[in-house]
């Protein structure tokens, strides 16, 4: 057998080895999943808590968190036979495609791998509130889901260091966001809510109405959930947790 076969046969195992622990690395997270399901905590971390089978009893005994399963069940198959589709098509584009286009299509299809996805989820978010208010304006019958709980409200700091250089730009910064047109903004562009009664004084009613928002800020306030720094994380858990339960 010649060196170049020994070598390549070497490379192919070396190969072989890195494909294994990519796919260990990519897929064990995923097949960890079913196992804290059984976990009698609700905190997805070892050690195991304990064996229960509570997590499935609450699912069956509610039609919220079923119904959503079976819609989670739709949406992914049809993002999987999508993205199955996309796969093949640049993959094909990788093997054959010799043009400019075909090495752009290639680099965008792997940015969604290469961005975080906490930057993918708000982006969406973004994305989903500016198509709803959108569509809105247009006179789509579109709807802003409305928790039974109440609109979800939550208080943004701002922190400035001791040492803070350009402390002007801050200042600058921190009333730009004060101002009653950055708030009138989020409303009209975003659906969202603001603590400035000037900013909701420069949405006409209707749009208001459009957006399922009311025109005095103070009934906002009073059918809202303010969250609110929790000194546990398992408080924290719980009250995701509960939320989830539709309690």
């Amino acid at each position: 057998m010649s060196s170049a076969r020994i070598d390549a046969n070497a490379g192919g195992r070396w190969l072989g080895l890195y494909v294994l622990a990519y796919l260990v690395f990519l897929y064990l997270p995923t097949l960890l999943i079913p196992l804290f399901s059984f976990n009698d905590s609700i905190q997805a971390a070892f050690p195991l808590q304990g064996f229960t089978l509570g997590w499935y009893e609450t699912l069956y005994g509610n039609p919220a968190l079923s119904g959503a399963l079976a819609n989670s069940l739709v949406i992914g198959v049809i993002a999987a036979s999508g993205a199955t589709l996309c796969g093949i098509t640049v993959s094909y584009i990788d093997l054959y495609g010799r043009s400019p286009l075909a090495a752009i299509i290639s680099a965008v299809a792997r940015l969604p791998i290469l961005i975080p996805g906490v930057i993918v989820g708000i982006s969406l978010l973004i994305l989903v509130n500016l198509v709803a208010t959108s569509l809105k304006k247009q006179g789509v019958p579109v709807e802003f889901m409305k928790p039974k709980e109440g609109m979800l409200t939550w208080a943004c700091g701002f922190v400035m260091l001791k040492d803070a250089k350009n402390v002007d730009l801050a200042y600058d910064f921190i009333n730009s966001r004060l101002d009653a047109d950055s708030g009138k903004y989020l409303i009209q562009s975003y659906g969202y809510g603001s603590s400035l009664s000037t900013a909701f004084a420069g949405v006409s009613k209707d749009e208001l109405e459009k957006l399922q928002l009311p025109a005095d800020p103070d009934v906002m306030l009073k059918s809202t959930i303010f969250t609110g720094p929790m000194k546990q994380n398992d408080d924290v858990a719980k009250m995701f947790e509960k939320v989830k339960a539709g309690g």
